[in-house]
C-alpha cells in the first residue's frame, strides 16, 4: 500500500534535527509550519512574504524562531499546553483502537516524539502498548488514489489532502478537522498550540468526523472550485 510504502517524516517532523534546529509538527504541515530558515532569513519564515517552496521537512525550523510570535502572526491562539500537563495526550494502544474504529485499520500508524518531546527514530505504534506520544500519523489513501495524511495530536484528529494541496499550491491549503480548532506540536518546549489560523493561511473545513468513509465521500475537484 502507498500509504505503507512512504517514509515517515517525509510530511511531518520525524527527522533528527541537528543542534542547530527544533521542530514544530502540525496537522497544517504546509500552512502553519515553514521549511529551514537561515540567519539570513526573517526569523518567522515565510510570512510576511510568499511562502518558501522547499523539498526539505516542512517541520524543521530554525531554533532562532519564536515559536509563540511565529503562531501568533499566523492564527489566534487559543491555549499552550505543555504535554505533561495535558490530560488528552493518547497511549499508543488508544490510537489504534480509535483509528480502527474510524476505518484506518489497515493503515501504519507512526510517531516520532516521546512523551518528553525527544526526537526517537520513527517507529510503528504497537496495540499492546500503553507508551504516550504527542503526536500519530498516518498515511491513507483512498480509492481514487488521493493521499491524505491523518494527524493526532492531545486526542484530537485531524485530515490533511496531502495530495490535493501538493496540485493546488496556488491555492489556500486546506485541513479537514473536527473543530475550527488546529492543534500544533513543538518539541522545543515540548507543548501543543491550540489556534485558530487566518483564513490566508489555512482554510479548515470543519467535519462531523475524520474516518475513512467520510474522507472517501470528500470530492476534493469541488472543493479546489470553492478555494480561494
Amino acid at each position: 500500500m502507498l500509504a505503507a510504502s512512504l517514509a515517515a517524516g517525509s510530511l511531518f517532523g520525524c527527522k533528527k534535527g541537528g543542534e542547530e534546529e527544533t521542530s514544530v509538527a502540525t496537522a497544517a504541515t504546509t500552512a502553519v509550519t515553514t521549511a529551514p530558515v537561515t540567519s539570513e532569513e526573517n526569523a518567522t519564515g515565510a510570512e510576511p512574504g510568499t511562502p518558501q517552496e522547499s523539498t526539505e521537512d516542512p517541520t524543521v525550523v530554525s531554533e532562532s524562531l519564536d515559536v509563540q510570535k511565529y503562531f501568533e502572526e499566523r492564527a489566534e491562539v487559543i491555549s499552550i499546553t505543555p504535554v505533561k500537563d495535558s490530560k488528552n495526550t493518547l497511549s499508543e494502544k488508544d490510537v489504534v483502537n480509535e483509528l480502527r474504529e474510524r476505518g484506518f485499520s489497515d493503515c501504519s500508524i507512526m510517531t516520532c516524539y516521546s512523551v518528553d518531546g525527544s526526537f526517537i527514530e520513527a517507529a510503528e505504534v504497537s496495540s499492546g502498548s500503553s507508551e504516550t506520544h504527542p503526536i500519530y500519523d498516518i498515511y491513507y489513501v483512498t480509492s481514487k488514489n488521493e493521499l491524505w495524511v491523518i494527524t493526532v495530536i492531545d486526542g484530537l484528529f485531524f485530515a490533511y489532502p496531502s495530495s490535493y494541496n501538493l496540485e493546488h499550491m496556488d491555492k489556500v491549503p486546506v485541513e479537514f478537522s473536527e473543530t475550527r480548532q488546529i492543534a500544533s506540536y513543538d518539541s522545543s518546549t515540548n507543548s501543543i498550540y491550540l489556534t485558530i489560523p487566518k483564513e490566508t493561511v489555512l482554510d479548515v473545513r470543519v467535519i462531523d468526523k475524520i474516518d475513512a468513509k467520510t474522507l472517501e465521500s470528500i470530492n476534493l475537484e469541488e472543493v479546489a472550485d470553492e478555494t480561494k
